[in-house]
C-alpha cells in the first residue's frame, strides 16, 4: 500500500477482504464535502485508538490519512490528521518486555503482550511510509500544521537519525517559540523512548543564544531532564533565573498535551536541595496558589495523586518538604488543593478540603 493513489489503496484494501466495514468511511474520508471529509476521519480515528490503545484497524487506516495529507486543504483537517497519526505513533504497548517475566505473566497475558508488540510495529511500518510527507509538511505556512507535525515525528520510530537531525536543523530555521520549544522537548521524548544521546552542547547554546525566555527555560528544563543532578551550575543557574520570570512556566506547559507526562517530570531527577531551590523560583514566577497542585508533587517526588495513599509519618518529611509545608500553608487556595488533602490524608489527617489549612497546622505542630 506504499505511495499508492487512493484508488489503488482502496483496490488493495478492498481485494484483502479485511474490515469491510471501514470501506465506506475511506470513500467518505475522500469526499469534496469538508463536513463529511472531518465525520469520516473522526470515525476512522475513533475506531483506531482509545485512551492511548492502538486498535487493530490502525495499520489499515494509517495510509489513507497519509494519503490525505497530500491532498487535504482545509487545514483544521489536516492538523487532525497530523495529530491523530501523532497519538497512534505514541500508543501504549511498546515498552512492555517479555524477557524473564515467566512469573510476572500467565501465558495468556504473554500472547495479548505479544499480539500488541506486533500491532504496535504494524503500526509503525504503516507509519514510515509518510516520512516524506512529514519532513515537506515541517515547512507549512500555518504555525498548527508545523506544530501538529513536530508531534508526529517526536513518536516515531523509524528514521531516527534522520528525524533527529531534522529536528535540530529545523530548530535553527524556524522562528515560532512554541515551535522552538516543542521542537526541544521532542528530542528529549525521541531521546528518552529510543536510547538515544541528546546533544546537551546544543542544549547549552540556546541558553547563551538569543532565544526567546520561553525556549530558554525549555533547553533548561531539557538539560535538568538529561544531565539530572550534574546539570552545570551555569546551566542549573539559568533554570532557576528563568523560573523566576512571571508566568514563564505557565506558558510553556502550552505542550503537555504533547507529551506523555506531566513537563513537572521532567525535572523531578534533580536532587532533593536542587528540587527545593527550583520550587522556590518557580514560586516567584508561576505563583504557588496558582501551582500548589503541581509543585506538591514534584516536592514529594510522586508521578501522580495515586502514589500518596501510602501511609506516612511525620518522621518521614524531609527539613525541604517541611519549609516547602510551612510556605504552602500561608497560600490562599490552600483550602482548594486536593492534592494536598490527599497528602494530609496519608498522615490520618481527614476532613473535606476547605479544612486543609487548619489539618496542614496541625501537621507542622507535631
Amino acid at each position: 500500500m506504499n505511495n499508492s493513489s487512493f484508488e489503488n489503496l482502496l483496490d488493495i484494501f478492498s481485494r484483502a477482504g479485511k474490515y469491510p466495514e471501514l470501506v465506506a468511511e475511506f470513500h467518505l474520508l475522500n469526499s469534496e464535502n469538508k463536513k463529511t471529509r472531518q465525520e469520516a476521519e473522526e470515525e476512522l480515528f475513533r475506531r483506531s485508538y482509545h485512551q492511548g490503545d492502538i486498535g487493530v484497524v490502525a495499520p489499515f487506516v494509517i495510509p489513507f490519512f497519509i494519503d490525505r495529507l497530500d491532498r487535504e486543504m482545509n487545514l483544521r483537517i489536516l492538523e487532525s490528521l497530523l495529530i491523530e497519526l501523532g497519538c497512534l505513533a505514541s500508543g501504549s504497548s511498546r515498552n512492555i518486555n517479555l524477557e524473564n517475566c515467566e512469573e510476572e505473566y500467565t501465558e495468556e497475558e504473554k500472547i495479548q503482550i505479544t499480539e500488541a508488540l506486533a500491532l504496535f510495529a504494524e503500526t509503525q511500518s504503516a507509519l514510515s511510509d509518510g516520512v516524506a510527507r512529514y519532513f515537506y509538511l515541517l515547512n507549512h505556512d500555518s504555525v498548527f500544521i508545523r506544530n501538529s507535525t513536530i508531534y508526529l515525528l517526536m513518536y516515531c520510530q523509524f528514521q531516527l537519525e534522520n528525524i533527529v537531525q531534522i529536528f535540530y536543523s529545523t530548530f535553527q530555521l524556524e522562528n515560532h517559540e512554541d515551535i522552538k520549544s516543542l521542537i526541544v522537548f521532542g528530542l528529549v521524548i525521541l531521546s528518552d523512548r529510543n536510547c538515544l544521546e541528546i546533544d546537551t552542547v546544543f542544549l547549552s547554546d540556546i541558553l547563551i543564544s538569543s532565544a526567546t525566555d520561553s525556549v530558554k527555560l525549555s533547553a533548561a528544563i531539557a538539560l535538568a531532564h538529561v544531565e539530572e543532578e550534574n546539570i552545570s551550575g551555569i546551566a542549573f543557574a539559568r533554570l532557576l533565573e528563568l523560573s523566576k520570570k512571571d508566568g514563564l512556566w505557565e506558558h510553556i506547559r502550552v505542550h503537555e498535551s504533547a507529551l506523555p507526562f506531566h513537563i513537572l517530570h521532567f525535572v523531578d531527577r534533580l536532587n532533593d536541595e536542587q528540587t527545593f531551590q527550583l520550587v522556590e523560583a518557580m514560586m516567584q514566577g508561576w505563583g504557588l496558589d496558582d501551582s500548589v497542585d503541581d509543585l506538591i508533587l514534584l516536592v514529594f517526588k510522586c508521578d501522580d495523586d495515586d502514589d500518596f495513599w501510602q501511609e506516612r509519618e511525620i518522621d518521614s518529611i524531609s527539613k525541604l518538604q517541611l519549609s516547602f509545608l510551612q510556605k504552602v500553608a500561608s497560600t490562599d487556595n490552600v483550602s482548594y488543593s486536593s492534592t494536598l488533602g490527599n497528602l494530609l490524608m496519608t498522615f490520618g489527617l481527614r476532613g473535606d478540603d476547605e479544612q486543609n489549612r487548619e489539618k496542614l497546622i496541625e501537621l507542622l505542630n507535631r
